[in-house]
């Protein structure tokens, strides 16, 4: 009965306690600035035949062998660059003929080969390129997913 007692008495205590709603009020006039200048401390250009690459919405992979880009917007491909800014052809192009993917969501440089994602109605499609450009293999998976993370 004392159990019962004890138990009962402190369910009252913690009920009679309210918590007090998180809120943080930050005052603007004594945040600090700070500078907005930006070092770019190396830029290769990038040769190309193509005005594909012009636009917003570029999608930009790299390592020390060299770039891979895409115009998200419109693009026909993924181009592969070297580290010196030549242009080495399209890998993954947009298309239907045999080696090439419907569309491109996402890609991911993963050591000598390059995942790229494509969306097809409930499913994605991931396809693994070489980096000379061959399809190695492509695999549909069923399920909605977005991008790559790390």
């Amino acid at each position: 009965m004392r159990t019962v007692v004890v138990i009962a008495v402190l369910a009252l205590i913690d009920c009679s306690k309210k918590e007090q709603p998180f809120s943080k009020v930050v005052d603007f006039e004594n945040v600090s600035r700070v500078s907005a200048d930006l070092l770019i401390e190396k830029a290769t250009p990038l040769e190309s035949d193509s005005s594909e690459l012009l636009g917003e919405y570029l999608r930009v992979r790299y390592d020390k062998e060299g770039f891979f880009a895409m115009n998200t917007d419109r693009g026909k491909g993924i181009h592969h660059f070297s580290s010196a800014g030549k242009h080495l052809g399209i890998i993954a192009e947009i298309g239907e003929a045999p080696g090439q993917v419907p569309g491109i969501s996402n890609f991911k440089l993963l050591g000598e080969v390059l995942n790229v994602t494509s969306r097809m109605g409930n499913s994605k499609d991931l396809h693994t390129f070489s980096r000379s450009g061959e399809l190695l293999n492509s695999n549909r998976y069923p399920l909605n997913a977005f991008a790559f993370y790390k």
